[in-house]
């Protein structure tokens, strides 16, 4: 069959007879992280006297550039991937016919695995550990107690944590006073990310805590990474503020005064009762309670007897300290 064109005086002759030679260029194949590959396979029909090889290239880009690698020795036979390990890989088909046939390619698998990489903690929290509590049937709280109460002394550690490659993770719990040096571990082989810590047993003072993460679980000992967060610098504080007073008597007018003390962190508040009355709150001679001591005074008038004041400090971490006063007004 022949085929002339005007624009151009040619003459083209149509055949059934293939190409010599003819090239299939793969999509872009994304390992999702940088991989060292494995083998090529495929699956195809070569007859005699036709030729087929494979060849990839790698890089780290999703198109390719002139970052990538270069095509990589044509594979004749089923074989390993010689490109350097990337996290994106392409595959090229070369095919030669003998002009009457060709070879068919009817699949090809590229195989690989991706680098190990370490996990990640992301956010290290610390906070007081709520026991939740349910109401008695026909009874209703009062709204003071409506919140979950806090169990003093415990905290609940939470953290954040992914690994690149999605593998299981295990979990550590290492704590140390602020400018220590070794880690004391709390807890490990953890699997959730939560730690409910008792710190009955720990001094009181300024620490700050680590949470380490390891891929262990899904590796070979030799091959598994761990990642880290250390947490913001917290108190351990088991101890109540001291409160000292001293009372000043001028008629019916009674002036307490003295001074609240804490030794881990700074007082949080002060109040008084009288005679078993409502409490009332009490300032700090600088208006602000900020500070691991303060001083206070308080002003009352008082009929004639005897008179019970109680006072009540509390501290950041809620400890609660408390003194009785007695005053005699003639």
């Amino acid at each position: 069959v022949y085929i002339g064109t005007g624009d151009g005086g040619k003459v083209y002759k149509l055949e059934s007879a293939y190409l010599d030679t003819g090239r299939f260029t793969s999509k872009v194949y994304d390992a999702g992280a940088p991989s060292r590959w494995g083998r090529a396979d495929w699956k195809a029909e070569v007859p005699r006297g036709t030729e087929l090889w494979l060849r990839t290239r790698s890089g780290n880009t999703e198109e390719p550039d002139e970052t990538w690698s270069d095509w990589s020795e044509p594979l004749k036979e089923p074989g390993p991937i010689s490109s350097p390990p990337a996290r994106f890989l392409q595959y090229q088909l070369v095919m030669r016919s003998d002009g009457k046939r060709t070879p068919v390619v009817r699949e090809v698998v590229l195989s690989g695995v991706q680098a190990n990489l370490p996990p990640e903690v992301r956010s290290v929290s610390i906070g007081p550990y709520k026991v939740e509590r349910r109401p008695r049937e026909g009874k209703t709280s009062r709204p003071e107690q409506a919140g979950p109460p806090v169990k003093r002394g415990v905290y609940l550690v939470r953290w954040e944590a992914e690994d690149p490659n999605g593998d299981r993770l295990n979990f550590r719990v290492l704590i140390r006073p602020v400018g220590g040096k070794e880690w004391k571990v709390l807890e490990e082989e953890l699997s959730s990310t939560s730690y409910i810590w008792d710190t009955e047993t720990t001094a009181d003072g300024e620490y700050e805590l680590k949470v380490e993460a390891s891929d262990l679980p899904s590796n070979p000992p030799d091959m598994a990474l761990k990642g880290e967060r250390v947490s913001r610098p917290f108190f351990v504080d088991h101890a109540a503020p001291y409160i000292e007073a001293k009372v000043h008597l001028k008629g019916r007018k009674v002036e307490i005064e003295g001074k609240v003390r804490d030794e881990t962190t700074p007082v949080r508040g002060m109040s008084y009762a009288l005679d078993s009355g409502e409490w009332r709150v009490v300032l700090p001679e600088d208006g602000v309670w900020d500070g691991k001591e303060e001083r206070f005074s308080i002003k009352i008038s008082l009929e004639p007897g005897e008179h019970s004041v109680v006072l009540r400090a509390s501290d950041l971490m809620g400890n609660s300290g408390v003194r009785r006063v007695w005053v005699r007004v003639r």
